[in-house]
């Protein structure tokens, strides 16, 4: 679904569990890698599939045509 999305600077997504966990520190930092995107044919709604050293998972973004802030749904996530 994000067949048709491009940046000109590099994505990473983080929920706020994430972010409070990197700000306490003491964790390792393994880059996400983005493994796959597939965007719906209108553009609005966005699968996206990532890995990052033993864990990783996919969320869709679904955007709207008037503006507004995109939503985000975890679809799924794992851990080895």
């Amino acid at each position: 679904m994000f067949a048709g999305l491009a940046t000109s600077f590099p994505l990473i997504v983080y929920s706020r569990a994430d972010v409070a966990t990197l700000e306490r520190g003491g964790t390792r930092r393994y880059p996400a890698q983005v493994t796959h995107i597939f965007s719906s044919l209108d553009g609005r709604t966005h699968h996206v599939g990532w890995s990052a050293a033993g864990t990783g998972g996919s969320f869709v973004v679904t955007c709207n045509t008037t503006g507004d802030a995109c939503s985000v749904k975890t679809t799924s996530m794992w851990i080895t």
